[in-house]
């Protein structure tokens, strides 16, 4: 469980933005990717999408919940805008 702990810490300082523009992080975006193209981790309560570098993006479902729409490559500098209505996500407290 720790694990799962350690690499949500490492996820979320990854995501931290280098600057505050909403401009210029929208423009970065490689793809938009509709929520139903990706896949559920119901473990880990995250959603993935493959990246073209091999690894996968990744967003929790808590930050959907939260209103984030931008997921991460850990692996690379990509990010995707996920497309998705709030009332087609998990609830909070799934497992």
């Amino acid at each position: 469980r720790s694990d799962v702990e350690r690499r949500v810490t490492e996820h979320r300082e990854k995501r931290t933005p280098m600057s505050s523009s909403t401009e210029s992080e929208e423009e970065a975006v490689y793809e938009e990717v509709a929520l139903s193209a990706m896949r559920f981790d119901a473990a880990k309560l995250m959603y993935t999408y493959e990246c073209p570098c091999g690894d996968l993006f990744e967003i929790y479902l808590d930050e959907l919940h939260d209103g984030e729409d931008i997921a991460y490559c850990p692996s690379c500098s990509l990010k995707v805008k996920v497309l998705f209505d709030k009332r087609q996500l998990p609830p909070l407290d799934a497992s």
